[in-house]
């Protein structure tokens, strides 16, 4: 599942932030914080959890306290960690000399100037998805030799789980982790994949072919078994995705 930060210390903007988020992309899970503190409090969880958001909106003129350097300090933070390098920021300002700071020094997306409604912010998520931005979403792992990988879920062709281990075959190899549960994980991917079986799920967009006499996907010319209760949901997906 993708999620997204808002981080607006207006609660009525933050929801219609979250309202218009939901909108546009019902599977998307929307965090919403108050404040700076907050709000690297949660990234920092993120990082540690490996539950990691695919967007961030901020709010660049958070209250000022003494803890609380605004939205610009939550971008400092984000861009600090390697995992959020390149995740789109889409900032939220009144102030236009804010804009250039916000385009130059944190490779934000875009910017929302306030007041904007409802239809604003939703031309630009259709830009970013449009653009394939909100579609790269991406795994951060850590596989059993200890070391780190971050895999394109789009990449990511079927994952069988077997004696606790976890094998992501993706388009460039594979990829053996300890991290996750087949549940677990399931919960960090997009609409695109699906539980298939008891010890597999599939990437629907990666499906070339099905045998549904003998219950199995094609693959990149691998095989993948279909238990018989999903046999009607991949031909559903199936169709969706032509």
């Amino acid at each position: 599942m993708s999620r997204a930060l808002v981080v607006e210390d207006d609660k009525i903007q933050s929801q219609s932030l979250k309202n218009a988020l939901t909108q546009f992309y019902p599977s998307m899970k929307v965090i919403e914080v108050h404040s700076s503190k907050d709000a690297i409090d949660v990234i920092a969880n993120s990082v540690v959890n490996g539950e990691l958001f695919s967007l961030f909106l901020l709010d660049i003129q958070l209250q000022v306290e003494s803890s609380d350097r605004g939205g610009f300090h939550v971008a400092e933070y984000i861009r600090k960690q390697p995992c959020y390098y390149t995740t789109p920021l889409l900032f939220l300002t009144f102030i236009q000399n804010d804009i250039q700071i916000a385009l130059n020094n944190f490779h934000c997306y875009n910017y929302i100037t306030k007041p904007y409604s409802t239809e604003d912010v939703i031309s630009q998520l259709e830009q970013m998805t449009l653009s394939g931005i909100l579609r790269e979403q991406c795994l951060s792992l850590t596989d059993t030799d200890n070391i780190h990988h971050r895999i394109m879920q789009k990449d990511i062709l079927y994952i069988y789980c077997k004696s606790h281990v976890l094998s992501l075959t993706t388009t460039l190899g594979t990829v053996h982790t300890r991290k996750y549960t087949l549940k677990t994980l399931q919960e960090e991917l997009s609409p695109d994949f699906m539980r298939c079986h008891n010890s597999y799920i599939l990437n629907i967009r990666h499906v070339t072919s099905y045998d549904r006499l003998n219950r199995c996907a094609i693959i990149n010319g691998k095989t993948v078994p279909i238990s018989r209760p999903y046999l009607s949901q991949l031909e559903i997906l199936l169709q969706y995705t032509k």
